[in-house]
């Protein structure tokens, strides 16, 4: 749940622009990854699923950069297919 919750969290700290930007997503994603590990981390979430879920966010829009081969080979990256990945 926390990776759905906080797959965009990013957004909040680049630029307002056209998230189909290419280097707007990747941003996003970095800076994403750096809150969602603050957020879980002041939870005690536990810090193996922590690893994980920063994992996932730094990567989620990767389809956009043409790797879709992520969302095919990781069972749950593939079944949060709906946080943006589009079979293109």
């Amino acid at each position: 749940m926390p990776l759905v919750i906080l797959h965009d969290v990013g957004y909040a700290k680049v630029p307002k622009d056209n998230p189909f930007k290419l280097d707007l997503r990747k941003a996003h994603m970095k800076a994403g990854a750096k809150i969602a590990r603050k957020i879980l981390t002041e939870l005690n979430y536990p810090k193996n699923k922590v690893d994980k879920i920063v994992n996932y966010i730094s990567i989620h829009d990767n389809w956009a950069f043409g790797q879709n081969d992520i969302y095919t080979k990781d069972k749950i990256l593939g079944t949060f297919s709906d946080l943006d990945y589009r079979e293109l």
